[in-house]
């Protein structure tokens, strides 16, 4: 299986999978603190530069089963949505850390609020088309 650490938290909850055999990591950041398959994104100021301005990643090996690890906190969670894309024919899972709300700036909160909704409405997105494509088979 492969492991996606997308921003710092995702990368190092990756790392942390690294003495287990079953899973291949990928590391995607700004910057490499040391990770052997590190995917840089260019550093963006805004939170949804990262999804306007995204590059697609060559992750031509990343095949089969994959998890997408990230915290909505950081900037670089802006581009989980391009990432999911380019990894669309791969079986995906997708590990979300919840903050603590309690200890976060505003503007943490309202990042992590937008990424868990982004990914709450493409999950709904995805089971109505699940829910809709065997009617339309049967027409």
């Amino acid at each position: 299986m492969n492991i996606i650490g997308l921003g710092h938290a995702g990368c190092k909850i990756a790392k942390k999978l690294e003495n287990y055999e079953q899973y291949v990591q990928y590391y995607v950041d700004v910057e490499n603190e040391g990770y052997d398959s590190f995917y840089p994104v260019k550093k963006q100021f805004f939170h949804q530069d990262y999804e306007k301005n995204y590059k697609k990643i060559n992750l031509k090996n990343c095949k089969g089963e994959t998890t997408v690890v990230l915290s909505g906190v950081g900037n670089i969670s802006g581009c989980v949505l391009r990432l999911l894309e380019q990894l669309k024919n791969n079986p995906l899972n997708v590990l979300y850390i919840k903050a603590d709300e309690t200890s976060m700036f505003e503007s943490h909160r309202v990042k992590d609020k937008i990424v868990s909704q982004v990914l709450q409405l493409r999950l709904l997105l995805y089971l109505l088309c699940l829910q809709l494509l065997p009617k339309r088979l049967m027409h």
